[in-house]
């Protein structure tokens, strides 16, 4: 399951009390695009309805939150602890819009310049400092452990574009939303967009909302093949957001993935497929939605 920010948990314990029928933040971008929540009414704001109060109410069980009692702003630290591991408040970032980078093959430019990174080490740019990028792919990873320790252990079959940049998706904690920055470079430098996210539903569903030109997907066989077992608990909790959206009828294209993840237990993230040496094809967007 996705992170999701303080501001749009309070958001959406806020929706689900019946405390607000329009936001227009960051927070209520953030619950629209995770969990459908809202209705865009113009002017980034959004209008919420009996069934929006609903889906917050679903989704406030699914993280553990009771609305009715739910308030960190005036809770102690002791009982913030009981709703998140971070109960110091530390979750506000001081530069928090900003693109991690590196070099993933070849000799990639940004603003003209080569980037020179040392092993397990990247980059911070802000991206309005961004004028140009000169590169043939442009990998979006979702997971931070994958973009700093795991990608030089990468097994790809197919062989890699030429000159490539590896970019941390980013997180409401770190980054920011960098999937935004990445269709913005791909669109003004005309890159290819590369996704790697979790091999799970919620990662599916985004990779494809997204529309990459291709996707980063693990090898089935290989996941048969080495008897992988999948995490039960994060495919349970994915089946509420398969619900939501698409009223617990998966399209064609997914299906055939979630039988997989049934099969073997449940869903797997990038990190340990990584480490336990599953391969991964460049499958075209297209192949992915139409085969």
């Amino acid at each position: 399951m996705k992170k999701i920010s303080e501001r749009a948990i309070q958001l959406l314990v806020d929706i689900a009390n019946y405390k607000i029928t329009e936001a227009k933040t960051k927070a209520a971008e953030e619950i629209s695009i995770l969990y459908n929540i809202g209705e865009f009414i113009g002017s980034k704001k959004f209008k919420y309805s009996s069934d929006d109060r609903t889906k917050a109410r679903q989704w406030c069980e699914i993280l553990g939150i009771k609305p009715a009692t739910y308030n960190l702003d005036q809770s102690s630290r002791a009982e913030v602890g009981k709703h998140r591991a971070r109960e110091k408040k530390s979750g506000i970032n001081v530069f928090s819009e900003f693109a991690c980078f590196k070099p993933l093959t070849g000799m990639p430019k940004v603003n003209g310049l080569p980037i020179h990174i040392p092993p397990l080490s990247h980059a911070n740019i802000r991206p309005q400092d961004v004028q140009s990028i000169d590169a043939d792919a442009l990998f979006v990873i979702e997971n931070l452990e994958t973009f700093v320790e795991q990608l030089t252990c990468l097994l790809i079959d197919e062989k890699l574009p030429q000159s490539s940049i590896a970019i941390f998706r980013g997180s409401p904690h770190f980054g920011g939303n960098m999937e935004k920055v990445a269709n913005k470079w791909g669109k003004e430098f005309n890159i290819p967009r590369y996704g790697f996210y979790d091999y799970d539903i919620s990662g599916l569903i985004k990779a494809v909302e997204q529309k990459y030109d291709y996707l980063l997907l693990p090898s089935t066989e290989q996941i048969i093949d080495f008897n992988i077992k999948g995490n039960f608990e994060d495919l349970n909790q994915q089946q509420m957001e398969l619900y939501l959206k698409f009223n617990n009828t998966p399209p064609h294209w997914l299906k055939k993935h979630i039988d997989l993840f049934k099969n073997m237990g449940g869903s797997f993230t990038q990190e340990r497929l990584v480490s336990l040496g599953v391969s991964f094809s460049l499958v075209p967007m297209e192949s992915v939605i139409y085969e």
